[in-house]
């Protein structure tokens, strides 16, 4: 599954891309699982920060509660920006820098979530060094690794290279 398009300074698009991998079948209460009864207890102008009470149980939730994001308050936005971070592998200190926060907390955050981004997207595609060119000043010879083939799809060796050495 290929990361979605969104635009990251929309939350409220954010939320509901997140709220759909979270809940698939939301809303439902996440203690009798009761569907169809979970009424507006407290509205925010953040639709990830709405209040939910289910008429069944009279359990208190929001979009977070018994998720991998509970008790985060990292907008949906920073969330999928680590999230698309995870998946292209960065690093949790390049992703510190981009998005201002704290390395030591988003580690522990990024720890938290990446099992489950990986239940999302698959295993990280694993990154693969370009194939190098070794020479050997000895016989002045130049030495292609088996994975180059000589004179076809290299543009930076040229015939003259080739011949000088």
């Amino acid at each position: 599954m290929k990361f979605p398009k969104v635009d990251m300074s929309d939350e409220e698009a954010c939320s509901r891309i997140l709220i759909g991998w979270l809940h698939p079948g939301w809303p439902r209460c996440p203690r009798c699982r009761a569907e169809g009864r979970i009424r507006n207890h407290r509205d925010h102008p953040d639709p990830w920060r709405v209040q939910y009470q289910c008429e069944r149980c009279g359990c208190y939730f929001n979009a977070w509660t018994k998720t991998r994001l509970q008790g985060t308050h990292r907008p949906p936005s920073q969330i999928l920006r680590i999230m698309k971070g995870i998946v292209e592998r960065k690093s949790t200190r390049q992703l510190g820098r981009e998005l201002g926060c704290d390395r030591g907390s988003l580690a522990l955050f990024r720890r938290r979530i990446q099992s489950w981004v990986v239940s999302i997207f698959g295993p990280p595609k694993k990154i693969h060094e370009k194939p190098r060119l070794q020479m050997s000043f000895g016989t002045r010879q130049l030495e292609l690794t088996p994975f180059i083939q000589p004179f076809s799809r290299n543009p930076t060796i040229s015939q003259d290279f080739l011949e000088r050495y």
